[in-house]
């Protein structure tokens, strides 16, 4: 299956509703598992979606559905998606692609194994996660026999991936059909309505909804819309090169993670692929102004994190967007319904390098897909989840750092449950989106 793009067809287009009890702006994995729980709840959902369902992040993702190196505050969270992503796979089947592999996350550098030991010792197993460090000979059984020089590696049992070009859609799919929440896609939300000084519903592109409440799920799109409406929500993008392959023979059935080469199986026999944990940052408007509080987030991905000025085109529109807009203006959101980033020669040859010299058995099978992904980040690495209290009804589920996917089912629990005002199975005060204004110094807490 193709990367979803603006010419990939229209699936959802159900007629634009006068009111309902939630609009979900956002049609990725964290907006669609959202729905899923309010309308278990009995609740009467709209998804308004500017592109397609799952058309960027939750489609182009690795596909990890890890517990690994987890933020201790999303690890309980995450324990609880695993048991959401079964019950997925058992009423979805083979669009999921849900299944447990186990995780390893191999390292050459000293300082990123004393943080793996670390994590095992003081995070995965009081949580009761089968986790522990594994010597270079067990690394190499599970690479199939393949020899290779790492000081020691995490390996997670029963970690899963999933296959983001199927899973979202599919679960959006069963919702339209059998809970009756009505998605329309190829409709931007331009405005949110507020009355009274909180918010009542959307303004789109073709008409008003009204709403008891409304759920933000933009993914890379919410900072803007809430700048809009004066509301700052630090978040800047970053992007990853992936590839798809052809089947393997004999594939290891694993997902790997490695500073300088990243696989994971498939379904299909063959692996998606990535030239390790690179991330590639655009210089834009949103850097001057959000710049320093990505401090501890750029000290802690240091390694791994590339800052490209961008020059050419594309850079004014970068460094000077459309900020401002009102109810009858065409706004960015339909300027750029599928952020389609161009892929990066020079990550994919990287990637091709690194597979040789890394994995030569991979490198020998041909390469079916290759493009690049926008992940949106927030300094400290972790989503925001819960109220806006600026803004009464207004809910946001973003930010989710480029390890969402796998997260994202416990995510849409977690905020319908907060929305329903039931008591919260997990705290989400770590995730508040009051935090990023609070003057209390922000950390990057999850593992590379």
């Amino acid at each position: 299956m193709p990367i979803i793009t603006e010419d990939s067809p229209i699936t959802f287009n159900d007629a634009l509703p006068k009111a309902v009890d939630v609009v979900i702006i956002g049609g990725g994995i964290a907006g669609v598992m959202a729905a899923w729980f309010l309308s278990k709840a009995g609740k009467s959902v709209f998804i308004c979606e500017k592109g397609r369902v799952a058309g960027e992040q939750s489609s182009r993702n690795w596909g990890f559905v890890r517990q690994a190196g987890r933020d201790a505050s999303e690890l309980p969270m995450m324990i609880d998606g695993m048991s959401i992503w079964q019950e997925l796979q058992d009423q979805m089947g083979d669009a999921i692609g849900f299944r447990r592999p186990g995780s390893l996350f191999c390292t050459s550098y000293s300082d990123l194994h004393a943080s793996y030991e670390a994590w095992v010792d003081n995070i995965g197993k009081p949580h009761g996660l089968p986790c522990r460090m594994i010597s270079t000979r067990e690394i190499d059984k599970h690479l199939n026999g393949q020899p290779h020089r790492f000081s020691g590696g995490l390996y997670t049992e029963r970690d899963g991936c999933a296959e983001p070009f199927t899973a979202v859609p599919a679960i959006a799919k069963y919702l339209n059909q059998n809970e009756r929440v009505l998605i329309r896609e190829h409709c931007a939300v331009r405005l949110l309505c507020i009355e009274g000084g909180e918010v009542t519903g959307v303004h789109t592109e073709d008409g008003d909804v009204r709403a008891e409440q409304v759920l933000v799920a933009g993914g890379a799109w919410t900072g803007k819309l809430l700048h809009n409406h004066g509301i700052g929500f630090p978040q800047l993008l970053v992007n990853t090169t992936l590839a798809r392959t052809a089947p393997a023979k004999d594939p290891i059935n694993l997902n790997f993670g490695f500073t300088k080469a990243c696989f994971r199986s498939r379904v299909d026999g063959g692996y998606t692929v990535t030239p390790g944990e690179i991330m590639e940052h655009h210089l834009c408007l949103d850097t001057l102004r959000f710049g320093y509080k990505f401090l501890p987030a750029l000290k802690f991905f240091y390694r791994n994190s590339r800052l490209r000025s961008g020059l050419g085109p594309g850079f004014l529109n970068r460094m000077a967007p459309k900020q401002r807009w009102k109810r009858d203006e065409v706004t960015p959101f339909e300027l750029n319904r599928i952020a389609n980033p161009r892929l990066s020669g020079r990550h994919f040859k990287l990637l091709k390098r690194r597979l040789r010299a890394h994995f030569p058995d991979l490198a020998q099978l041909d390469i079916l897909e290759a493009w690049t992904g926008s992940a949106d980040m927030t300094p400290d690495i972790l989503p925001a989840i819960g109220p806006i209290h600026s803004l009464p009804r207004l809910y946001i589920a973003s930010g989710l750092s480029g390890h969402g996917f796998g997260l994202g089912p416990a995510v849409g629990k977690a905020i319908a449950n907060n929305m329903l005002g039931r008591s919260d199975q997990f705290d989400l005060t770590p995730f508040r989106f009051e935090r990023f204004y609070e003057g209390k110094k922000l950390r990057a807490g999850i593992l590379e």
